[in-house]
């Protein structure tokens, strides 16, 4: 059965292209509750706190503030704690002054984990400047991880 379950959130808007490095906290709402034990990040890097079968959703709200655009919100995934990969991909399409949020999701065989590692990766695909949002007080871009079972 589920044995782990955990969400983290952005709690400052992210502006720009790359791995999102700095700013995720976990939720910490009325009635959240994590399962068994939690993730772990540092530097935008999350540990998973066991091996076993991990399902990722990650969902990014964007903002087109700037210009009608597209941002792409990706999770990437090591297996080596070097090299990263993406994994699971979903794409923002906007009008200017407009708000949107897509989720995408990877499952994935952690066996080992000091290597096996996952980071949030935004791209800014036309018109830099627009945005993903974060807040410390509700979910607009949020990763949740949830242990499927043992490997």
């Amino acid at each position: 059965g589920i044995t782990s379950s955990s969400s983290f959130r952005l709690d400052t808007t992210f502006a720009g292209d790359g791995v999102i490095t700095a700013n995720w906290e976990e939720v910490d709402e009325e009635g959240y509750g994590a399962l068994g034990t939690s993730m772990t990040e540092s530097s935008g890097i999350f540990t998973f706190p066991s091996t076993g079968y991990w399902l990722v959703f990650f969902c990014s709200s964007g903002n087109f503030d700037v210009a009608a655009g597209r941002i792409s919100s990706s999770i990437q995934v090591t297996t080596n704690d070097s090299s990263y990969t993406d994994a699971s991909e979903a794409t923002h399409q906007g009008a200017l002054n407009m708000f949107q949020a897509v989720t995408t999701m990877h499952q994935i065989d952690v066996t080992s984990v000091s290597t096996h590692k996952v980071r949030f990766y935004i791209n800014q695909v036309t018109n830099d400047g627009n945005s993903v949002l974060g807040s410390s007080g509700i979910n607009y871009t949020f990763a949740t991880f949830v242990r499927l079972g043992d490997t």
